[in-house]
């Protein structure tokens, strides 16, 4: 990982509209919520390529009529993902080298697209091989499990 002193920009992958949905439990979903709240208090961004699955999901966690989900969600778009100091979207497709290609499954590919558009991001995943692979084509990866905690320490 980067050191805590730089600001980050992290490229983050669906585990963390699961986390927020609790799809993977309270603990996590609260600790997805700190982790957005540090996110926002921080000189730290995202780095999203639009069209993605990411979008995607998180444009179907905005429909959810639960009104607790419903501030979770509205946190989410308004303070994180529509504000244009913590978001930045990429919207042109960038040409992933065959090598690395041929390695990363398709729905992963947007990942590896911001990846290659901003060389100082770092993937968030849970996805253990993403994770490999992009660390051995010299990009900055880490996982879901071991990020997180790490980011709400400093």
């Amino acid at each position: 990982m980067t050191s805590p002193s730089r600001h980050r920009i992290i490229v983050p992958d669906e585990w963390l509209v699961h986390d927020i949905r609790g799809d993977n439990g309270a603990e996590r979903q609260q600790e997805t919520i700190r982790f957005l709240e540090a996110v926002v208090r921080r000189c730290d961004h995202f780095f999203i390529r639009r069209p993605s699955q990411f979008l995607e999901k998180a444009y179907d966690l905005w429909e959810n009529s639960r009104t607790e989900m419903r501030h979770i969600s509205k946190f989410l778009s308004g303070a994180v993902l529509y504000n244009s100091q913590k978001t930045t979207f990429v919207d042109e497709g960038i040409l992933i080298p065959q090598e690395l290609d041929e390695q990363v499954e398709e729905e992963d590919r947007y990942l590896v697209e911001a990846l290659l558009a901003n060389r100082e991001s770092i993937l968030v995943s849970s996805d253990q091989p993403l994770v490999e692979c992009v660390k051995t084509k010299n990009l900055q990866a880490c996982l879901r499990d071991t990020f997180l905690p790490e980011y709400l320490r400093r």
